[in-house]
């Protein structure tokens, strides 16, 4: 028999083969009794009258016409759809999900020269607008001619989930692809139930399919989870098709569980990936089903990619059966390696779908718009919609996979998540859930629930319980519509129940957790909180509601509601916050800074204790003498980069000069030099005594790729002010190469911060003289250290993967406490060292009008931690956490005076401050530069220190990175080595919390 490639000719042969069977079925909105339907000799037969009607009223060939019915009267559409295709034309359905401003920009962009209306649906029109059930009235016109498969046959919109809809032209050929009438599809059922909404491609899928298909289509006009279930029961359907929310909302209900499913055979899945969890649930209930994804596009089919669910690889969406189907690219269309990220294109040997006045592509490929992975065995695993992607940091986060951990939760019916702009990671990813039952009790596992199931960078950083979320017919999250749901209630106070007070600190907490929306009940170390943080939001409480607040606020108080407790009942009320001491710029450095320069005197020749730097590569024009003039602008701006130190009458003096500028060198390199002659200027020493203490080095290749190093010394700034550098840097560049004055705030100068430091720290002198009485001024009897007087760095790399995350979830406090506390006890297993010193900075900015600051302006907090009695690792971190909520709340203190009571501290500083580096306004990245170029002095006695360990927080996914820096003449490489991977072990992920250090082994 020859083959059908048009689709009134499937209707013709249906008809004349079976006429009196039921083509479609129509369920009953809120029951699972039979409201309509239409056998294949009436569906002829009617189409027929319509296509006459139609040719009278002018329809000619290609003419578009419009279908507007409800939602329950699918035969009545389905009699106008081969209708208009009979008369010659091209129908256009307009689903009922689809208001009026949408179908009246459909019909005006596919010159539509009329509407047929099925009730009285209020639709715009271009031209006529005929009642169906007027067309029907009529005789049938002359006998239709039959269409050219590659006329077209049906324009859809597309789902338009992540911005405006587009027109797709399908041609009788394409619709008709892969059909066969012998032997009919699903032939092991007698019917076949979905949902989808009609006018969208799933449902005209089914409608064309049922041409040729075994079984009856049957059709639930609206879907309610335990009416669908029931009618699956009462018909005993053997094929099932629905969209990915109608099975987790089936899931959610339990239908399982009160009604008999064993008559399925098939249960289909498309429009979206299938949650794994919902499908393992689903597989459950039928166990003798067949669970089938389904991965195809409005645009791309026929093309398409099926897979049997397989609980070994729950993610993929299927193989293709050739490979000449599916590729994954990069930007340039070239194929990626499995396992690397792409650009998702299908194709099929049928005859491909068009945007409208947009020709098919020539080759066959359909770029689908979404991004994923093949496996090594040619799976393909979707990561997201290519426009949904979330790039946190770097780092990719799908939309699909943490939609589909909050739908796990048991009290999650619905999620969405979408990508946030923040100021450093780029994009965080945010949610809305809809929950039941009492959504500000149910949800409050949900933050632990997710920590389990996705990495720390996938985390949302807020999550939003809202009644529905905004979706298209065919399920897809309508995602410009979620981001104004998010953005409309970000002001919200309804997951944060409790008093006034309670609504005004979460959004603190908001604004130092980068935007979580937190619960009454909810941890600030479980949302990421951690000791920089906590000292953050001291401050800003403080600030908000005039009130003493210590720095160990979080701490000694760690839920929101406990906080929110503490401000209402005992936070003391003082009026007026302590006024700023005006200081005279320049002529007294901070705590830290005094403490650097007498440390630096403490031998001769002085030694130094180097740079800060920080590199990027940007990859972008760069005009490099402008780039000059800003940051001779920004030196200017700020006194700390104009102070010079030299000695006096005191070991030291400081004095602001009016006229230091920064150096600036800019060379020209090829590729494999380029990184050489970076490295080379960084290396040079600073004349710390004259200055300048700033460098700029930029190392050109090419117009479009530039290495950049700003480096400074240590004395004029810290970490934190890098950050504010960067930042004023790329505003000055991006004004002035616009002509524009750059927009900043008023510089704070050093010296003003530093003088409130002063006037504040004389309160604590006390409490720390007797705090730091009798503490141990080195970690004694170390195995491995060897008699040094000169300090030189090396520095060993030491990968903690994710154990801290996992341990600080279940110690409730922060990844930095948990890894600083399993270095504490390495080097108690090691020294058997019965207590420690650790020291630890913070920022040292505590007033909000503070924080654009730039000097050497961050504390060194020292902190007692008692390891006697062979500690198990859990004590060690609730010692340490403790210890660090003590001292907190005594600073600002004059550290300087005590800091010769430790010489030797333990020294674990922790920095956010390079984890996102870029340059405002240009295409940039981090670049990595060497740690600790210039560590090299002699000592004024043996070296009694230990390694020190620097903690990062990574990058991209916020995960911490360590590093032992170490004097090399004291331990041998293989000394720091073990240590490391002693460290490296105690923070595995499955080690016990609640065994000793001393019996793990590396």
């Amino acid at each position: 028999m020859e083959p059908v490639r048009d689709v009134p000719t499937l209707l013709a042969r249906r008809a004349a083969d079976q006429p009196d069977r039921s083509a479609l079925v129509v369920l009953d909105a809120e029951t699972t009794d039979v409201r309509s339907q239409l056998t294949f000799r009436d569906w002829d037969r009617r189409s027929d009258r319509v296509a006459g009607a139609l040719v009278r009223r002018g329809v000619r060939q290609g003419d578009a016409v419009g279908l507007a019915f409800p939602a329950s009267d699918w035969p009545g559409f389905a009699v106008a759809y081969l209708g208009v295709q009979k008369a010659g034309g091209v129908a256009v359905p307009l689903g009922p999900h689809q208001g009026e401003n949408t179908a009246g920009r459909l019909l005006e962009h596919c010159r539509a020269v009329g509407v047929i209306r099925g009730g009285q649906r209020q639709v715009p029109t271009p031209g006529w607008l005929a009642d169906a059930d007027e067309l029907l009235d009529g005789l049938p016109g002359p006998v239709w001619q039959r269409p050219y498969p590659d006329a077209p046959a049906q324009i859809l919109c597309t789902s338009g989930t992540t911005g405006e809809p587009k027109a797709v032209v399908a041609s009788h050929a394409n619709l008709t692809y892969g059909l066969r009438s012998r032997p009919r599809p699903m032939a092991h059922s007698n019917l076949c139930l979905h949902a989808f909404a009609m006018g969208t491609n799933a449902a005209q899928r089914m409608l064309v399919g049922g041409l040729t298909a075994a079984p009856t289509m049957m059709i639930a006009s609206s879907f309610d989870p335990a009416t669908f279930a029931e009618s699956i029961q009462a018909h005993r359907v053997g094929s099932v098709f629905v969209v990915p929310t109608m099975a987790v909302a089936l899931v959610k209900a339990d239908v399982g569980r009160e009604h008999d499913l064993s008559s399925v055979v098939l249960f289909g899945s498309t429009a979206a990936a299938l949650p794994p969890d919902t499908a393992t649930a689903l597989a459950g209930w039928m166990p003798t089903a067949t669970i089938v994804n389904t991965y195809t596009s409005t645009e791309a089919s026929p093309a398409e990619l099926t897979m049997v669910f397989d609980a070994a690889r729950p993610t993929a969406v299927g193989r293709p059966d050739r490979p000449d189907r599916l590729r994954v690219t990069d930007a340039r269309r070239r194929c990626v390696p499995p396992g690397t990220p792409g650009d998702i294109w299908l194709r099929s040997d049928g005859p491909p779908r068009s945007y409208l006045d947009t020709p098919a592509p020539a080759d066959g490929w359909i770029p689908m718009g979404d991004v994923g992975h093949l496996d090594e065995y040619g799976y393909l695993h979707l990561l997201d919609r290519a426009d949904d992607l979330i790039k946190c940091g770097g780092l990719p986060v799908s939309t699909i996979r943490v939609e589909a951990a909050l739908k796990a939760h048991p009290s999650v019916t619905d999620a969405g998540v979408v990508g946030r702009e923040h100021a450093t990671l780029g994009q965080v990813p945010v949610a809305a859930v809809v929950l039941t039952g009492r959504a500000d009790r149910e949800s409050a596992d949900l933050w632990a629930f997710l920590g389990e199931r996705l990495d720390r960078h996938e985390l949302p950083a807020s999550i939003r319980v809202v009644t529905s979320l905004p979706r298209t017919a065919s399920g897809k999250v309508v995602k410009p519509a979620l981001r104004s749901l998010l953005a409309a209630t970000a002001d919200s106070p309804a997951t944060t129940p409790g008093s006034a007070t309670t609504t005004v600190l979460a959004g603190l907490w908001s604004r130092v957790l980068a935007g979580v929306d937190p619960h009454e009940n909810d941890d600030f170390f479980g949302l990421g909180g951690d000791s920089l943080s906590a000292t953050h939001l001291a401050r800003l409480v403080g600030e908000r509601f005039d009130v003493e607040v210590p720095a160990g606020l979080a701490f000694a108080h760690r839920t929101l509601g406990e906080q929110s407790d503490w401000l209402d009942r005992d936070a003391r009320q003082t009026g007026a916050a302590t006024a700023i001491a005006p200081g005279i710029a320049g002529t007294s450095p901070s705590g830290l800074q005094e403490h650097l320069l007498t440390w630096m005197h403490q031998t001769d020749p002085p030694r130094d204790v180097g740079p800060i730097c920080v590199g990027l590569r940007v990859n972008d024009d760069l005009d490099v003498e402008l780039l000059e003039r800003c940051l001779a602008e920004l030196v200017a701006r700020h006194d700390a980069l104009r102070t010079r130190y030299h000695r006096g009458g005191l070991p030291w003096t400081a004095s602001v000069r009016a006229d230091l500028a920064a150096e600036t060198t800019f060379l020209r390199a090829e590729p494999a030099t380029a990184r050489g002659l970076l490295l080379g200027e960084i290396s040079r020493p600073f004349d710390w005594r004259e200055g300048p203490l700033v460098r700029l080095v930029v190392v050109s290749i090419d117009k479009q790729e530039h290495l950049l190093a700003l480096v400074i010394h240590h004395l004029a700034v810290d970490g934190w002010s890098f950050g504010v550098l960067l930042r004023e840097l790329g505003e000055i560049y991006s004004a002035r190469r616009c002509g524009a004055e750059p927009a900043l705030a008023p510089a704070v100068p050093a010296a003003v911060v530093a003088a409130h430091e002063r006037a504040q720290s004389e309160a604590q002198r006390g409490w720390w003289k007797a705090y730091l009485d009798g503490a141990p001024a080195a970690v004694a009897h170390l195995p491995g250290r060897r008699h040094a007087n000169r300090y030189d760095a090396a520095a060993l790399d030491v990968p903690l993967g994710d154990g801290a995350d996992a341990a600080a979830t279940a110690c409730r406090t922060s990844a930095f406490v948990v890894a600083g506390a399993a270095w504490l006890a390495v080097l108690a297993a090691h020294s058997g060292a019965h207590e420690v010193v650790v020291l630890t900075p913070v920022p040292g900015r505590d007033r909000p009008e503070f924080d654009g600051a730039v000097g050497c302006l961050a504390r060194s907090l020292l902190v007692r931690v008692d390891l006697s009695g062979d500690p198990t690792v859990r004590t060690v971190v609730e010692r340490f956490r403790d210890g660090l909520g003590n001292v907190s709340g005594h600073q600002p203190y004059p550290f300087a005076e005590f800091a010769s009571a430790v010489p030797y501290p333990v020294e674990i500083p922790f920095s956010r401050w390079s984890a996102q580096t870029h340059f405002p306004g240009l295409v940039s990245e981090p670049y990595e530069l060497p740690h600790g170029l210039v560590w090299h002095w002699t000592l004024p006695g043996p070296d009694g220190g230990v390694p020190k360990l620097d903690l990062v927080a990574g990058r991209s996914d916020g995960q911490l990175l360590g590093r032992l820096t170490y004097n090399r003449n004291a331990f041998d490489v293989a000394s720091a080595r073990s240590l490391g991977e002693r460290l490296r072990t105690v923070l595995a992920p499955r080690v016990d919390l609640d065994c000793r250090p001393s019996t793990i082994k590396p």
